[in-house]
């Protein structure tokens, strides 16, 4: 029973330290990543954006479970959460030893481009914490969604005291500034301030 129980636990370690590392993977390819909507239209919603990244990112296994979703085929453990009208979604699960998490929503340029953004975070016991922040913007011609470098992306992750593991960027569901604060907290360290087309800016909350 003994050599049971360990080698399930070495196998949910080693899946649990897979997700990290599909997350690294993720960074590696992400400039440069562009990826083709389900259906080309004039605007595109929440739910549009996330099938066409599910769809383009299958291999990764948090992108998965978000195409699962949209389906409805989440298991009961999967917390999912489709906001259309404000153009929100998020997906999370974990136990005591981990948490996996993403996000999306999207800002409506003052140029009217669509900018979008993913947010995938893994925290566990085994390895070092992982944030995946990407940006992208759609090009309504080709129907197509391009990876695009925004000011003050690399503020926000440089930023985060990581080795805590519990800090976190959160995606806007009301409004259109992205919050820095901690997990199971309401309580905010700083905002970055929604500029429009010049990015975001970081505004600090003083003590």
């Amino acid at each position: 029973m003994k050599r049971i129980i360990l080698l399930i636990c070495i196998a949910f370690l080693a899946t649990v330290g897979a997700y990290a590392q599909q997350l690294a993977d993720l960074w590696r390819n992400s400039e440069g990543d562009c990826f083709e909507a389900v259906e080309v239209k004039a605007k595109v919603g929440i739910a549009d954006f996330a099938a066409a990244y599910a769809k383009a990112h299958d291999e990764y296994r948090i992108a998965h479970d978000i195409g699962q979703a949209l389906k409805g085929k989440h298991s009961p453990d999967v917390l999912f959460d489709l906001d259309k009208p404000h153009g929100y979604l998020s997906l999370s699960y974990g136990e005591s030893s981990f948490i996996r998490q993403g996000e999306m929503c999207y800002w409506n340029l003052p140029d009217g481009t669509q900018r979008f953004c993913v947010k995938f975070k893994d925290v566990n016991l085994e390895e070092d914490p992982v944030i995946f922040l990407a940006f992208y913007e759609y090009d309504n011609e080709s129907g197509t969604f391009y990876y695009t470098d925004v000011e003050g992306r690399t503020e926000m992750l440089d930023n985060l005291d990581m080795w805590e593991g519990n800090e976190n960027l959160f995606l806007p569901r009301i409004g259109k500034d992205i919050k820095w604060g901690r997990n199971n907290s309401d309580e905010a360290i700083g905002w970055y301030r929604y500029k429009g087309l010049d990015g975001f800016k970081l505004e600090r909350v003083v003590p």
